[in-house]
């Protein structure tokens, strides 16, 4: 099941798409990427052509086999090991058909987060990415960041959360002019990505204690987002998609898209989309 999709919509989707893991770390159910990147193609093609994506747990060669040539999607991102090409990635992916990249950025989860760095106790350094992007057809803005939060270390969550409210409210702060000569009066801010947290965390119930966040699962649907590979992982959610000062009037739909591609489960998580009126 794909999100609806009206003319002036917009769709973001936050999808874990599982590093490739060499064979001695992959777990029982889970194939190869280059096996695996068929089912992740085919939900990329699916989407509407004016998606925005944000990836979690993409590497280089990952990155490279689901973007163009071989889907309409260019990206943004860095590698979170050195600020170039080493180790995961966070990117956003979008078409440039339909948007232009008017600023980009991005930052690690720690306390210098203008170089690579992690929060201490984790284990890896974690980063998130900001896309300010323009609707070429409409002419209208959206900022985007997405991002995926420490597994292991609750501080480092809490930490983060924070540190992305802030920045997402200092981006709220510093519209600029359209390519029409405009100033949006409010350009939306939204925040994707894999949060490693349930919605009783500590951290996300910081997050969502600020009035002007919204948690766009606004019906709150119950699908996990983390399934594993096989029938005896532990079911969760703990993908979501957020938005800072959100007229809920344009909000269109939120839907949990499968991830089984010819039989195969294709990650561990479930991509999420959310669509609203732009």
């Amino acid at each position: 099941m794909f999100p609806q999709h009206q003319p002036n919509d917009t769709t973001l989707v936050s999808f874990n798409i599982r590093f490739n893991a060499p064979w001695i770390a992959r777990v029982a159910g889970e194939k190869a990427w280059h096996v695996r990147k068929y089912g992740v193609l085919d939900v990329l093609l699916r989407l509407p052509p004016d998606a925005i994506v944000g990836i979690q747990e993409a590497k280089m060669d990952p990155l490279t086999s689901i973007t163009f040539p071989n889907t309409h999607f260019s990206y943004f991102g860095v590698g979170r090991d050195d600020g170039v090409a080493a180790g995961e990635f966070a990117p956003i992916l979008f078409n440039q058909r339909f948007w232009r990249l008017v600023e980009a950025d991005y930052k690690w989860l720690s306390q210098t987060p203008e170089i690579p760095s992690k929060f201490p106790g984790t284990g890896h350094k974690r980063i998130a990415t900001m896309c300010k992007l323009e609707n070429i057809h409409l002419g209208k803005q959206v900022i985007v960041l997405n991002t995926h939060l420490d597994h292991q270390v609750a501080s480092a969550r809490k930490f983060s959360v924070t540190m992305l409210h802030e920045w997402m409210s200092q981006l709220l702060n510093q519209t600029q002019p359209t390519s029409t000569g405009e100033k949006p009066d409010l350009v939306p801010v939204f925040l994707m990505g894999d949060f490693n947290l349930i919605s009783e965390d500590i951290a996300y119930k910081k997050l969502t204690s600020s009035e002007d966040i919204t948690d766009l699962n606004v019906n709150k649907i119950t699908d996990p987002t983390y399934v594993g590979f096989n029938s005896k992982s532990r079911k969760s959610v703990i993908d979501f998609v957020f938005a800072l000062n959100f007229n809920k009037s344009k909000w269109r739909d939120y839907t949990v898209l499968d991830n089984v591609f010819h039989r195969m489960t294709i990650s561990d998580h479930r991509p999420i989309a959310v669509s609203f009126e732009l």
